[in-house]
């Protein structure tokens, strides 16, 4: 009797505690006095998105106009209160003025478990701020003009495969043909390779695209764990890329570097950028912490490439 006794009021005690937890993040913003678009829990703000039936970019642009006209405001991001910069003062204080008080991102990271989360978007604290100081000159004008006749090879590719289809009269999907050619592009910029998408059904690079961006419920629901409850994931080890993937562009990347070192070969692309970094020390992160140098081309060649193909 005094055993159920004791186990009926822990979950009561528990229940309140996690009640009140509720009840103070619900009332985050208003607490604060700041404009927020509520949110039902446990799926915040981004109802459709939470549920996978939206995209994250459609529903937090809703969110942006339903904002209008506050400089700043919030929403909730499954049980996280999150804030929503609109002015162009801010966010210039942010990213500038400012930048030293804001370079966490909100994940729980760890690039040995899971080396392609090692990129900027998951990155937090001293690693995201050193790492993006150091990769940024390459996102410039004159690194995509580098780029460009890669970018024109792959795209005479695409307009002579098209031509071929439209003289044999066959029906085509414009979806999946530019999905093709964009993974040309970012097969040949990014990683350095020609994956012939548009001339091979059977593409390596294609099949790998679409799994990463079509990915098994499983994965999916590992994805929303990440954003619920990161700390969970952590505690267990769980991965969120699967090992297929996850191996696939690790060899990828890593084969193409040791290749490009061992013969000297030079080519205009993301991967000789990230060489050339490589090469003068400054992306060595160790100087703030000790870690593995290829994950961070791996993985931020992976996601910079891979953004455009799906």
């Amino acid at each position: 009797m005094e055993l159920t006794s004791s186990v009926a009021i822990g979950i009561s005690v528990l229940a309140v505690v996690l009640a009140y937890k509720l009840w103070k993040t619900i009332n985050y913003f208003s607490d604060r006095n700041i404009p927020y678009v509520p949110g039902v829990w446990p799926f915040g703000s981004s109802i459709k998105a939470a549920l996978l039936k939206r995209n994250f970019a459609s529903e937090w642009d809703d969110i942006y106009h339903k904002l209008a006209p506050h400089k700043i405001g919030g929403f909730f991001l499954y049980g996280k209160p999150i804030v929503m910069v609109r002015d162009p003062e801010f966010i210039h204080r942010v990213y500038a003025t400012d930048f030293s008080h804001f370079v966490d991102r909100g994940f729980t990271v760890d690039e040995k478990k899971d080396p392609l989360d090692g990129h900027l978007f998951f990155m937090s604290g001293e690693k995201w701020k050193y790492l993006r100081s150091k990769l940024s000159p390459i996102f410039t004008s004159g690194k995509l003009k580098w780029m460009f006749d890669q970018m024109k090879g792959s795209s005479d590719k695409f307009v002579n495969a098209f031509d071929r289809g439209i003289s044999f009269g066959k029906d085509t999907c414009l979806k999946e043909d530019f999905a093709r050619f964009t993974t040309d592009v970012i097969s040949s910029c990014a990683f350095g390779i020609e994956s012939n998408a548009m001339g091979d059904p059977d593409s390596k690079m294609r099949e790998m695209g679409k799994k990463f961006f079509e990915p098994k419920a499983s994965e999916i629901l590992k994805f929303l764990a990440r954003l619920a409850c990161p700390a969970v994931l952590a505690v267990f080890k769980i991965k969120t890329a699967s090992l297929e993937l996850t191996n696939f562009f690790v060899d990828l990347v890593k084969q193409t570097m040791n290749h490009r070192i061992n013969t000297g070969y030079v080519r205009k692309d993301f991967i000789q950028l990230l060489l050339q970094l490589k090469e003068k020390g400054h992306v060595e992160v160790d100087k703030v912490e000790q870690r593995n140098e290829d994950y961070v081309a791996e993985t931020n060649g992976l996601v910079n490439g891979l953004s455009g193909s799906s």
